[in-house]
């Protein structure tokens, strides 16, 4: 099951800086299979990443 960051954050008290991969350390530890942690958009690059905007 897929299981996007801002959601599990609608129903869990995460801290601000809290991760996927913090999050998937926390649920391995409590005995739960995490297969992949994805960040979408992590490769991305645009006018707005070069300080022009």
């Amino acid at each position: 099951m897929r299981v996007p960051l801002s959601w599990l954050r609608e129903y869990v008290d995460l801290p601000a800086g809290e991760t996927g991969r913090d999050v998937q350390a926390k649920l391995v530890a409590a005995g739960l299979e995490v297969e992949t942690v994805e960040q979408l958009g992590a490769g991305l690059k645009g006018p707005w990443s070069s300080g022009r905007c």
